[in-house]
């Protein structure tokens, strides 16, 4: 799966068994594998701008995503969605987080072409029906190009978001022995080697090589996704605060696991809830009196409002602390939104 998050929650549950192949202790980096042996990256894909060459020249092509905020590609740009697609979804993270809420608001004023999955925006590319793109899988624009179609990826100066694809052995695997052995020949270097040449995928293994004129992973300024931030701030804030009880929610959690996470808040079962923004909208718990939003500046101001209003909701006097970088400098945009919210 390309979701990191799925992991955690099942490490957490114990749903895992640990196995760590020859290749991964020897070859993969530190940051492609869990600390505890329990799952490793096997694959990773870019999301990227990309052009129609029939209908740009490559100077003419944007380079950044900034870029694409420019008035002269108003109507000629195709994005997917990311309620859609997990790889949009979590490319719009990665995005929001170092670009800010801003960069989607200006964007939606480009009569943007929205479609569906990760995979649409490089088939209308190169169909023509649209002369840029904003989002979408870099595996299958390789696979187009190679087969003549007219694309040609942009790796954005300001980084391309990273989805990495875990995976592990599950604890009730019925054939075990089966699972570790499948599990070693992906992460070989042969394994992986399949990976990159037949479906166009990243690999984090020295030894592997990408085909000529695919550029290797090391050599591309990447944004990273960090499913595991909330739940290092939660650790963090159970060793500040050792006689409280906290619980964690986010959106790449499994729909179950989440839903039980807001029960057991709603319930009382824990003094503290840490997530991220799926929590501003759809949630009423009357007991829920203070909310800390930390980057507020990074959030839009429909957002901002939103997640304010998940406190206050009874007769409690209720509190919002919103927070930012204070050594770094805000934008005209987000001093606005922050004194709105003020206001």
């Amino acid at each position: 799966t390309g979701d990191l998050a799925q992991f955690i929650t099942w490490k957490q549950q114990k749903l895992l068994a640990p196995y760590v192949p020859e290749d991964v202790a020897k070859h993969i980096p530190a940051d492609y594998r869990d600390a505890d042996g329990y799952y490793a990256i096997v694959r990773s894909s870019l999301c990227v701008i990309a052009y129609n060459p029939e209908m740009l020249k490559k100077e003419d092509a944007p380079k950044s995503f900034a870029d694409l905020l420019d008035p002269k590609w108003k109507g000629r740009i195709v994005k997917g969605h990311p309620g859609y697609s997990g790889t949009i979804m979590t490319a719009t993270y990665q995005m929001s987080r170092d670009l800010g809420w801003d960069y989607f608001d200006r964007l939606s004023k480009q009569n943007v072409l929205q479609v569906q999955s990760s995979v649409d925006p490089p088939k209308k590319l190169a169909l023509g029906e649209r002369a840029v793109m904003a989002d979408g899988n870099d595996f299958n624009l390789v696979q187009l190009k190679e087969q003549g179609q007219p694309v040609q990826w942009v790796y954005p100066v300001e980084g391309a978001p990273l989805i990495v694809c875990p995976n592990a052995v599950l604890k009730a695997a019925p054939n075990p022995n089966a699972a570790r052995l499948f599990q070693s020949y992906l992460f070989s270097a042969e394994g992986q080697q399949l990976l990159c040449d037949y479906a166009a995928q990243h690999s984090a293994h020295p030894q592997v090589k990408p085909k000529p004129g695919r550029p290797a992973l090391k050599d591309i300024k990447v944004m990273k996704d960090d499913p595991v931030a909330v739940e290092a701030q939660a650790e963090q804030l159970r060793t500040m605060l050792p006689g409280v009880r906290f619980l964690v929610g986010h959106g790449q959690m499994a729909e179950g696991a989440l839903e039980r996470v807001m029960i057991d808040f709603a319930n009382g079962e824990a003094d503290v809830l840490v997530c991220t923004t799926i929590i501003e909208s759809g949630i009423d718990i009357p007991n829920a009196n203070t909310i800390v939003i930390d980057r507020a500046d990074t959030l839009g101001l429909a957002q901002l409002y939103q997640l304010r209003g998940r406190v206050g909701r009874s007769s409690r006097r209720a509190y919002a602390y919103l927070l930012y970088r204070r050594r770094e400098r805000l934008s005209d945009e987000a001093r606005k939104r922050l004194q709105a919210i003020f206001n």
